[in-house]
């Protein structure tokens, strides 16, 4: 909830549902290094960013929402820039993201303060199993 201190427990299969509907989870940091693995072009839209360079062969389709800063009271890097939580906490203050920005083929992970207002990105539970996890599917566009 709103001005809660308590972080979402995982659920039986390590997960953070939080705010994702049933089925659904906010991304863990392994999660994160999978989609890391397809590079910022693949996981882009190919549409709405400043300078186009994302060819969205993952079907993940980010777009460029930007981010809330606290520091600021703006929202700041729309068009340029979007970023994502992930349900992991490094601190009561610190939780990781990674982020895409313009023109940058890497995916940015770093730790930030979670007063920052971010994207969230459901991802769907057992998607695959770290067994089946292989560079073949790493390939297939996400669901």
């Amino acid at each position: 909830p709103e001005n809660s201190p308590n972080t979402p427990a995982p659920n039986d299969e390590g997960f953070v549902q939080g705010v994702c509907p049933d089925g659904w989870h906010v991304p863990n940091d392994a999660n994160m290094r999978d989609l890391m693995d397809f590079g910022a072009v693949a996981l882009s839209s190919d549409s709405l960013w400043i300078v186009p360079t994302g060819d969205n062969s993952s079907g993940f389709n980010a777009l460029p929402a930007g981010f809330y800063n606290p520091t600021t009271g703006r929202f700041e890097g729309l068009l340029g820039s979007t970023h994502f939580w992930s349900s992991e906490s490094v601190s009561e203050m610190l939780a990781k993201h990674c982020s895409i920005e313009m023109g940058c083929n890497l995916l940015i992970d770093r730790d930030v303060t979670k007063n920052y207002g971010f994207s969230v990105r459901c991802l769907k539970d057992n998607l695959y199993s770290e067994t089946e996890w292989t560079a073949t599917q790493r390939k297939t566009p996400l669901e």
